[in-house]
């Protein structure tokens, strides 16, 4: 059996998805709401959040029974004197793990590096396929897909801004951007820029230097615009695991990918695929 523990909002559950499925071997995954359960208010240093994985209906999860969680993770010695094959798994350790066949896995931990899932690349394609768009998003899908070289941009501002989140996972500079617009038209041939954002006010008022733009504001739900940022040619991306997979969902085999080589402000991760383009 291979459970994970649900932490962080879409894109950390993805990657913690994609890290057990690729334990899994009958492909199936038995999820943990414990943490998404218990904290569950938003503070000035954490931001609540929700189960979002049911939007994939293709996705081989399973909800875990709540006792039988606790029964884990309140008895872990005991547990695994029962059953030797027992094993918890950590991000320093996942790669242990890839071809040793354990049967009885508890994931804990955000599993934020592509190595672990890239020989289940189609697979995940295939499972992480989204819902039905809204009518404005459609409209908005059509537009990139009528566009020659759409290349998404995401700002990531909201819970960033505050100054405990930020001291954490810091904001990128406009200069980032700056640069990432020039390595892509550099690369590109009349790029039209879409820009994502959870602050678009903020965008009106500080990206008049990026011509040939359309900013997105107002998409019925936040997993629509990881789906129309996967549907752009190429991508820069912001230190967010949301836009992190909206340029790996991103089919296109000649895309190119900007991402900041600076993730947090103090802790230095493998996030970013070999292909990608960092700053």
């Amino acid at each position: 059996m291979i459970i994970v523990k649900l932490q962080g909002g879409l894109g950390n559950q993805m990657f913690q998805y994609a890290a057990a499925r690729t334990l899994s071997n009958s492909g199936k995954v038995y999820l943990d709401f414990s943490f998404l359960n218990k904290n569950n208010i938003t503070t000035d240093s954490f931001t609540a959040r929700q189960f979002e994985l049911d939007i994939f209906k293709r996705t081989k999860t399973h909800i875990s029974n709540p006792y039988f969680i606790r029964l884990i993770r309140s008895n872990r010695k005991i547990f695994k004197m029962l059953s030797p094959r027992y094993q918890e798994v950590k991000d320093e350790n996942i790669f242990d793990f890839l071809n040793n066949n354990s049967s009885n896995l508890y994931l804990d931990g955000y599993f934020q590096n592509p190595l672990i899932f890239q020989d289940i690349r189609n697979i995940l394609m295939d499972e992480f396929t989204f819902p039905e768009l809204s009518k404005l998003s459609k409209e908005i899908e059509l537009n990139i897909l009528s566009t020659t070289n759409p290349v998404a941009i995401h700002i990531r501002r909201g819970d960033y801004t505050k100054p405990e989140i930020q001291s954490y996972h810091g904001i990128l500079p406009l200069n980032y951007y700056k640069q990432g617009i020039e390595r892509i038209k550099s690369k590109v041939e009349n790029p039209i820029f879409y820009i994502f954002s959870d602050d678009p006010e903020w965008c009106e008022h500080n990206l008049s230097f990026i011509d040939n733009k359309h900013i997105i504001a107002g998409t019925k739900q936040a997993w629509e615009d990881m789906f129309l940022i996967s549907k752009c040619k190429h991508q820069i991306i912001a230190n967010s695991s949301f836009s992190w997979w909206g340029a790996w969902l991103n089919a296109n085999p000649e895309k190119i990918i900007v991402a900041p080589k600076k993730w947090f402000n103090n802790v230095d991760i493998n996030i970013l695929p070999k292909a990608w383009i960092s700053l």
